[in-house]
């Protein structure tokens, strides 16, 4: 009987180690930064691409506001689905 109930307990903190361990992602903020400095890569692409349009330099916050309402869903679509 001895036997069945260290097993049991054995199971059950094996089982929450096991859950505090996957839920714990140690590269989910390496990630997240990762994407910020890519996201900003792109919008100062398109800041470059619609200043030349423009023949102006049309500044960083109206590229982020017309990437993000252009580009933003896509690219983090696609961003999902490469990392997926």
């Amino acid at each position: 009987m001895e036997i069945i109930a260290y097993t049991a307990i054995w199971l059950a903190v094996s089982g929450l180690f096991a859950m505090l361990l996957l839920s714990n992602d140690p590269y989910a903020r390496a990630r997240k930064l990762a994407d910020t400095a890519l996201e900003r890569i792109e919008v100062l692409k398109h800041k470059w691409l619609e200043s030349e349009k423009a023949g102006y330099d049309i500044g960083m916050e109206t590229a982020k506001k017309s990437w993000k309402r252009t580009h933003a869903k896509k690219w983090k679509a696609s961003r999902r689905k490469l990392l997926n």
